[in-house]
């Protein structure tokens, strides 16, 4: 099972905020001041940002499992090197 992080969570809650806002908008239920009408460029900035934190997390997964490779290839050499 797959643990969900707090940027996923971020990451889908800003999409539904945006999506509802477009539905909103183009059914005519929105017709407000320029506050309102800022949520899709906040809710594009926490998307951006929890892509942005998805991809650091994915850059340290990467490097960890580098080193764990060049672990085990190493130890491999070593052992074929032994017979």
């Amino acid at each position: 099972m797959t643990k969900i992080s707090w940027s996923d969570i971020i990451f889908w809650l800003a999409l539904l905020v945006l999506l509802i806002w477009i539905i909103l908008k183009s059914l005519g239920f929105i017709n407000s001041p320029a506050v309102v009408e800022l949520i899709p460029y906040l809710s594009g900035i926490f998307i951006a940002g929890a892509i942005w934190w998805q991809f650091r997390n994915m850059q340290s997964d990467l490097h960890q499992i580098q080193k764990m490779g060049n672990f085990l290839s190493h130890k491999l050499l070593k052992k074929i090197k032994s017979l």
